[in-house]
């Protein structure tokens, strides 16, 4: 018997035991970067030309890197930036030329909106296609040229399909992942609703699930949280895959009826 339960045991502790080497991995010091471009769209001004809507990156050394999206001419000069923050989209609706493009921040749940009477040259931001060394967003660039607004449920959702969109594979993994973090938790709701939500009587091997499924829970849920400490994520984006998984162990799991 007890050969037949460590058997069933060593699937989670084998996950468990992985999961402990990734929280070192990423846990391990990494090496400081200079700052870097992410996306980029270019559109027509009327009045400065084309410019480009760029996100800019700094170093988050252990954590995630701050992202702050900064506009700047055909010469490289700056025009105007957003705040920083951790997780910034780029929006250009197809009248962009006359509109501009709009900057979505996850973070805060806002949309910056270009404020063009307050755009105005100021230092060098893009030399040969990248920022300078001493570019970082949440020491060296202040934030000019935009309005803030509340984002609407709507943005919200559409914002965060795009997301998933964009990244299907990690959607679906992390999906999964948290699938198999709460099966654990989810096989034993079954069980106490299947004994009418009574603790008795007590046996040897409920009592080692109780206490061992949580702790496995507890490892599994810390991988795509330091995860998202080092790539971030939108949090709406990673509640949605947290939501979805969860939904799918509790479905997953539950007995299923006897066949007549």
């Amino acid at each position: 018997m007890l050969k037949r339960r460590l058997h069933m045991l060593a699937g989670p502790a084998s996950a468990g035991c992985a999961a402990l080497l990734l929280l070192t991995a990423l846990m391990s010091p990494a090496a400081a970067h200079p700052p870097y471009f992410g996306d980029r769209q270019t559109v027509q001004h009327p009045e400065f030309g084309p410019v480009t809507y760029a996100v800019l990156y700094g170093d988050g050394i252990i954590a995630a890197d701050p992202a702050q999206v900064i506009v700047y001419n055909e010469e490289g000069l700056l025009l105007a930036a957003t705040p920083w923050s951790l997780y910034k989209q780029i929006i250009c609706p197809g009248s962009a030329p006359a509109r501009g493009c709009a900057v979505y921040d996850e973070t805060g749940l806002a949309v910056f909106e270009p404020d063009y009477p307050a755009w105005a040259t100021g230092r060098p931001i893009a030399v040969d296609g990248r920022p300078p060394r001493d570019a970082y967003p949440q020491h060296t660039i202040d934030a000019y040229g935009f309005t803030e607004r509340p984002a609407t449920v709507g943005e919200m959702v559409w914002f965060t399909a795009r997301t998933v969109l964009a990244r299907p594979i990690p959607a679906l993994l992390g999906t999964l992942w948290w699938c198999l973090a709460w099966s654990l938790l989810a096989r034993l709701f079954w069980q106490w609703k299947r004994n009418r939500w009574r603790l008795w009587p007590v046996r040897m091997g409920t009592t080692f699930k109780v206490i061992f499924a949580p702790v496995v829970f507890l490892v599994l849920a810390a991988v795509p949280v330091l995860t998202w400490l080092h790539f971030p994520t939108p949090w709406f984006y990673f509640l949605l895959l947290l939501t979805l998984g969860t939904v799918l162990a509790f479905v997953w799991t539950r007995p299923r009826p006897p066949v007549a």
